[in-house]
């Protein structure tokens, strides 16, 4: 657009002025107005060429111009105009910044209030622990149950013993059920039991769902968490993906939780898998969703061991990463960082963690280091477990690790 405010400024010349100043704006909606602001009438006015007058009603106003005085950068007006705004648009971020971390302290008072006891299973090793121990999170719709088989053999190639304990997330396995399915939730029980374990600091290995947890645990208390590793999950949020650039898992694991909702009481497995047949094509999937189904004791038939209603009512929480900065921001508006080694393993078959997502696994993790596994998709840790485990085993025994 046009500067009408003076005479004798060429809209080039004014539209290289604007663009200076408003560089490092990152085309913010107070630019929108710094545009606005700028734009009269254009009657008369060609662009490229210099206006011989000033339209009428225009304010008197002066050139800037550049540092030698020999050429002319802009409106003094609209520079203003523009720095202003700049403020203002810092201003907000600070503001939302600041409510943001609000917020998160509001979020773990009431997890930390809020934290429910998780069930857990450990395997240790037979020689003395030469490392703080490890602690790893399962997934969404899975338990302690399925690293069990993982936790053994990783025990075993480690070149420097470590305790490795295994915890049911809440709503999951054997640990309690809860209304709120938050990150900063898990990542209060999480706290709970490593104080009530006597652990001041681990190592954390999170899947998916887990995955975010750990990201989570490691930001908001990172004085527990000498390191983090993380299985095929990014730290972004991913509801609302739908369509062509999707993830697939993610539209299949939300199509199972509504399934598992809707189920109607059965009394065998087998009648459970025929009915989630019906919408879930998927074999394996199936099996891993049935390994949830527990006999009901008390009223016969078949029951759902994990909280399935908080885990459907919540699918949109536990889709995003909401650690304080709400669903639709980053987490990195928060300016939180975990400043220690964090290591990311992602499956070469799967969509979970993209390229755009870097920069916010950056932001977070800035010391952090990235393997894709070809042949695996998101269940890295099941799709190619002797991969997975080396490339663990190596993560935890690497030489230098950054002070604690």
């Amino acid at each position: 657009p046009s500067c009408q405010h003076f005479e004798g400024v060429s809209p080039r010349e004014h539209a290289f002025g604007m663009l200076a100043r408003t560089k490092a704006m990152a085309w913010r909606a107070p630019m929108i107005m710094v545009l606005a602001a700028c734009v009269g009438p254009t009657r008369g006015f060609i662009p490229g060429v210099v206006p011989l007058r000033r339209p009428l009603g225009a304010a008197s106003h002066s050139v800037a111009l550049s540092a030698d005085g020999r050429r002319r950068i802009g409106c003094v007006r609209c520079l203003s105009l523009t720095a202003a705004s700049e403020k203002v648009g810092d201003d907000v971020q600070i503001g939302e910044a600041a409510q943001g971390k609000k917020r998160t302290e509001g979020l773990l008072r009431a997890g930390i209030a809020g934290a429910v006891k998780l069930h857990y299973v450990e395997v240790k090793s037979d020689k003395p622990e030469g490392a703080c121990p490890v602690l790893i999170l399962h997934g969404l719709l899975g338990s302690s149950r399925n690293f069990a088989s993982f936790s053994k053999a990783l025990s075993a190639e480690l070149q420097i013993p470590r305790r490795i304990i295994i915890p049911d997330l809440r709503n999951h396995g054997d640990s309690s059920h809860a209304t709120s399915m938050g990150y900063v939730n898990m990542a209060a029980d999480i706290k709970a039991l490593l104080e009530d374990l006597g652990i001041d600091k681990c190592c954390v290995i999170g899947h998916s769902m887990g995955g975010k947890a750990a990201a989570c645990l490691a930001l908001l208390f990172p004085e527990l968490v000498e390191s983090v590793a993380i299985l095929d999950i990014a730290p972004v949020s991913y509801t609302g993906q739908h369509g062509p650039r999707s993830s697939k898992t993610w539209v299949e694991i939300h199509g199972i939780i509504d399934a598992l909702h809707s189920m109607p009481k059965v009394e065998t497995r087998k009648d459970a898998d025929m009915h989630l047949a019906k919408t879930i094509d998927d074999p394996i999937l199936r099996s891993f969703a049935l390994t949830n189904l527990v006999p009901d004791r008390e009223e016969g038939g078949m029951k759902w061991r994990i909280g399935i209603k908080p885990i459907s009512r919540n699918m949109g929480i536990i889709g995003g990463f909401d650690i304080g900065q709400g669903l639709q921001r980053p987490a990195s508006d928060l300016g939180l960082q975990f400043e220690r080694d964090a290591f990311f393993i992602q499956g070469g078959a799967s969509s979970f963690i993209r390229s755009t997502h870097l920069q916010e696994i950056g932001l977070l993790f800035p010391r952090f280091k990235l393997q894709t596994m070809r042949n695996a998709g998101h269940w890295v840790h099941s799709e190619d477990p002797e991969a997975t485990i080396r490339n663990v085993q190596r993560f935890l025994d690497r030489e230098n690790p950054t002070p604690f």
